[in-house]
């Protein structure tokens, strides 16, 4: 193989740089003899040689050359290194999409008037729950047979608007209800009271406002107790069961949101911060009015759950949640884990697996994180915001455009929703 042969058009004109490096360190006329002859003796035309052959040739290039050879190497692999470590790392994801609920809802706080838990000073004929409730541990049933039956909560309240959500078991037993009646007591014993319309089968979420009360002179800043009135119709055995009540102002902007069950979708204070609260029965779900449309990002949400059953992060789906990923933790005790993805009636897990400890706690904030790069699909979670667990990760192509949402069933308090791109 003949010498110029082995230059090639870019590393010609490099080994001719370096020999210029030697030139300037020592034996000036061999070596720049030398280089002369290379550069001459150069069989491939390319450029760089035409270029340096042509300089050494006239006098005052042949001197800057000299001069600054060194020179111009160093900025030439300067260059060449920031170029290729600007090429090499990881682009930043930026955020996206962003919802602080703690801050959205800092001026709007609730005011529980009832949980139906155990504590609470209620008096009457009823009896607790733990099966049929979801905001909490327990709930509340109330029976009556023929005669009103009256329950009473001595509980000091200053309310506005509110909010009401109770529970009736079958269509039969809706029908053999003849009325249901709340009623609020002012320290002048003064009432106000709420007859409840007609009730569907299953749970109710029913919004009483202070103007449709039947009230004379009544203070409702002095309210001192609370009254549920169940009566059944003739010969007839009537119940109910509630797990909520409470004040809360209407959550008025909602442009982040594309879909969202509006019987199980409201606010909750808990100490003197306000969260975002989804609690249902059933597995409910809300879209984000954000679409995803590239392979490369992260989606974050922070929550913390009242009472366990399944909490997940939909992804890179339809409006009608009916395609797309769904990252899930389920079980009891919310110690199993599934990544599954929907398309049209049909259900596919792509991979599931057990939790290594009981990491939730009631009303503990956990984060849970998916990201996609590419085909690969990344599941993590954290305790703290800091350092997050991986789970597994997975390859998947199905889907690589889509909204993010939320999907639940138990009751979690919602802190925080972030996407990264």
């Amino acid at each position: 193989m003949s010498h110029a042969s082995l230059l090639s058009p870019f590393w010609c004109p490099l080994n001719i740089i370096i020999k210029c490096i030697y030139f300037r360190k020592g034996h000036r006329t061999q070596l720049y003899q030398n280089f002369i002859c290379l550069s001459h003796g150069c069989n491939i035309k390319c450029h760089g040689c035409i270029l340096i052959t042509e300089l050494s040739m006239k006098t005052k290039y042949h001197s800057f050359l000299k001069k600054y050879a060194s020179y111009l190497v160093l900025f030439f692999l300067f260059f060449l290194l920031v170029f290729v470590l600007k090429n090499l790392q990881t682009k930043e994801r930026k955020t996206t999409f962003n919802i602080n609920f703690l801050e959205r809802y800092k001026n709007t706080p609730t005011l529980e008037i009832a949980g139906f838990e155990e504590g609470e000073n209620w008096k009457g004929n009823f009896t607790r729950d733990s099966g049929r409730t979801f905001d909490g541990d327990t709930g509340m049933n109330i029976f009556t047979q023929g005669k009103p039956n009256i329950i009473t909560l001595f509980k000091p309240l200053n309310l506005t608007a509110f909010d009401a959500v109770f529970n009736v078991d079958t269509e039969e037993m809706i029908k053999k209800i003849d009325t249901l009646v709340f009623t609020f007591q002012d320290k002048n014993k003064s009432r106000a009271s709420f007859i409840v319309p007609s009730l569907k089968s299953g749970w109710n979420f029913l919004t009483m406002q202070k103007k449709e009360f039947k009230q004379n002179n009544f203070d409702w800043n002095e309210i001192e107790e609370t009254f549920v009135e169940l009566t059944s119709k003739k010969g007839e055995t009537a119940q109910i069961a509630l797990d909520r009540i409470w004040t809360e102002q209407s959550i008025k902007d909602k442009t982040d949101f594309i879909s969202y069950p509006k019987e199980f979708f409201n606010l909750k204070t808990v100490g003197k911060k306000t969260f975002l609260h989804l609690g249902s029965p059933l597995l409910t779900q809300v879209l984000f009015n954000k679409m995803i449309e590239k392979n490369d990002f992260s989606y974050t949400v922070s929550f913390a759950p009242k009472k366990f059953g399944t909490f997940g992060l939909s992804f890179q789906t339809n409006t009608k949640i009916d395609e797309g990923y769904l990252f899930a933790i389920e079980g009891t005790q919310m110690n199993t884990w599934r990544l599954y993805k929907k398309e049209g009636k049909k259900e596919v897990t792509i991979i599931q697996d057990f939790l290594k400890s009981n990491i939730f706690e009631k009303e503990a904030y956990l984060w849970l994180r998916v990201e996609k790069k590419g085909t690969k699909i990344i599941l993590s979670f954290s305790v703290n915001n800091q350092q997050y667990i991986p789970l597994k990760e997975t390859e998947d192509s199905s889907f690589s455009k889509g909204y993010v949402g939320i999907f639940s069933k138990g009751s979690y308090l919602i802190n925080s929703v972030e996407v990264k791109e």
